[in-house]
């Protein structure tokens, strides 16, 4: 069917957010992107609007994925300042630990 999708969106962007996260803007080439999503040149762009547009979208998408751990974390209940900190940082090293994630932020590289 002319126009359908024949490919998963939001697996394709989590890819990419993960040619990002390793990579960084700069060295996430579009022939890389392709090769981490397994998409054509074609479809990315057809699809995410272009290089730009879809580091946009990857950090949405990492937001959406990772924000809402950070606030469970952060809002409770804790019975003191050093639960809040722990609950935190436990959210952190679980997610540093994971081995299905590239190593470091996203934001920082």
């Amino acid at each position: 069917m002319a126009g359908r999708k024949q490919f998963d969106v939001d697996e394709a962007l989590r890819r990419a957010m993960h040619v990002f996260w390793r990579w960084s803007y700069s060295e996430a080439s579009i022939d890389r992107l392709a090769e981490g999503t397994g998409l054509g040149r074609v479809s990315l762009y057809g699809t995410f609007g272009g290089k730009s547009a879809l580091f946009r979208k990857s950090l949405q998408r990492y937001a959406q994925t990772y924000h809402p751990l950070y606030e469970r974390a952060l809002w409770g209940p804790h019975p003191g300042p050093g639960a809040v900190v722990a609950a935190y940082l436990q959210v952190a090293l679980n997610r540093i630990a994971d081995p299905a994630v590239p190593d470091g932020c996203p934001l920082t590289v």
